[in-house]
């Protein structure tokens, strides 16, 4: 009789406090554990493991701000770091193959800014597809999603605003290439470079730049190990 009392009793206990189902505990806390880890990812530069969890979030939470901003974060990192400065050619000297890498690099590029609404950049990163395949018309496809869904959204105005960052943009890069030429001179390499690459993200087929680069890999190649 004691025994039913007790199983009775543990029973309704667990009656009183039932299990959330299994999609409810898959939220709020729970994303936030995993933005923390794909920042951690980022910050170690492991950019694909940061990009599958900001990727499951987004999913799950389609118009999560913060989200949305670290998937532009890792974008951006990515870009940085496939960028390997001192092996960039100019277009002409690539081959087939690396025009065809190139293309399909920026459209998936493209495609991700565009999954995070970040609408400017993937609209500069399918234009960059046309300077390795000037026929794409996958890249013409999603230039003209970006702009059906920018309009949609009430964000036309800043494609259309982008051209003056573009212009500001080439100002900066006249800034540096002064900045770097005088390093150079002045054989402050290590300065020369750091202002060089700033110079080569934001335009990465700048043909003073990499010339300058090729000397600041040169100089690097002959110093004493």
């Amino acid at each position: 009789m004691i025994y039913f009392f007790l199983l009775a009793g543990v029973m309704a206990g667990c009656k009183a406090t039932p299990r959330e189902p299994v999609a409810l505990q898959a939220t709020g806390a729970h994303y936030v554990l995993m933005i923390e880890e794909a920042r951690q990812a980022l910050a170690q530069g492991e950019f694909h493991q940061a990009q599958q969890l900001t990727k499951k979030v987004l999913e799950n939470q389609p118009n999560d701000a913060q989200a949305e901003k670290l998937m532009a974060e890792i974008i951006d990192g990515e870009i940085a770091r496939q960028r390997d400065i001192f092996d960039t050619k100019a277009q002409e000297e690539l081959t087939d193959k690396e025009r065809r890498d190139e293309a399909k690099t920026w459209l998936e590029r493209s495609q991700m800014l565009f999954n995070v609404r970040q609408y400017d950049e993937a609209l500069l990163a399918a234009e960059k597809v046309f300077l390795y395949d000037a026929e794409n018309l996958k890249a013409s496809q999603l230039i003209d999603q970006i702009r059906s869904k920018a309009y949609q959204e009430g964000k036309g105005q800043s494609l259309i605003l982008r051209q003056i960052y573009e212009g500001e943009i080439q100002e900066r890069v006249e800034r540096y290439r002064e900045q770097a030429r005088a390093w150079v001179d002045e054989g402050k390499w290590g300065a020369a470079k750091l202002t060089l690459e700033k110079i080569l993200i934001l335009a990465p087929e700048d043909r003073e730049a990499l010339a300058l680069y090729e000397k600041v890999k040169e100089h690097r190649r002959l110093q004493p190990k």
